[in-house]
């Protein structure tokens, strides 16, 4: 009788454990799998960023607006699809896709740096221009932070500063440098995975994962 009743007491005291570890079991388990879910999505994201990044870089749809769509097109088919019942929906979705909202925006910004030169091949600094930031979807914040006004005066002094430098030591310059880059943002609205009324309260139910690149062009490919 008396093991019988300390087999109880045992059985007893691991329910009332259970009982205060388990909602802490819980919220460790929910969280790894919104973690796990919001890292996943990100790392979508950044793949398809680099992707469109290096796609733009190739230099060959970088002349009009019409031909950055080629560029927007490339970035979202590289994030893939989900599928919804027997649909596949894009995973980027700058516009409404049916009932399922936009939930990314991108932007691209091309830098050119196309220097001069004299009669006798002394370079002759040129400003730099900034091509657009050409953009689909909506913004979160209405501009993208990237200052390609200052980017391109950098870019602009650095690259004038190579030329003359190359020029004083090795003289005429048969091809001079030029610095022309592109800059590829992203922006994603994330959502929570399992939406339980706990994290919606203590977390935002939706957020935004922002990624971005930069690469040099690769060809000489100037806007007009």
């Amino acid at each position: 009788m008396k093991i019988w009743r300390k087999i109880r007491k045992a059985e007893g005291q691991s329910l009332v454990e259970l009982a205060l570890i388990l909602p802490l079991l819980l919220v460790m388990f929910v969280g790894l799998v919104e973690v796990g879910a919001a890292l996943r999505n990100y790392m979508v994201v950044v793949n398809a960023n680099r992707e469109g990044t290096r796609f733009a870089a190739r230099g060959r749809w970088l002349d009009s607006a019409e031909d950055v769509q080629e560029v927007f097109k490339r970035l979202v088919a590289s994030a893939g699809v989900d599928q919804r019942g027997e649909d596949l929906i894009p995973f980027l979705r700058p516009n409404d896709v049916g009932d399922l909202p936009a939930n990314t925006a991108i932007a691209v910004t091309y830098i050119t740096v196309s220097p001069q030169f004299d009669g006798v091949g002394t370079p002759d600094p040129q400003p730099a221009v900034v091509h657009g930031p050409w953009i689909t979807g909506t913004l979160p914040s209405g501009a993208t932070p990237v200052d390609g006004a200052s980017m391109a005066e950098v870019a602009r002094q650095n690259n004038e500063d190579f030329n003359r430098e190359y020029f004083i030591n090795q003289g005429l310059l048969d091809i001079p440098s030029e610095d022309n880059f592109i800059i590829v943002e992203v922006w994603y609205t994330h959502e929570q995975l399992l939406k339980l009324p706990f994290f919606t309260e203590l977390l935002p139910e939706t957020f935004t994962l922002y990624a971005q690149s930069t690469m040099r062009v690769t060809l000489d490919s100037r806007v007009d």
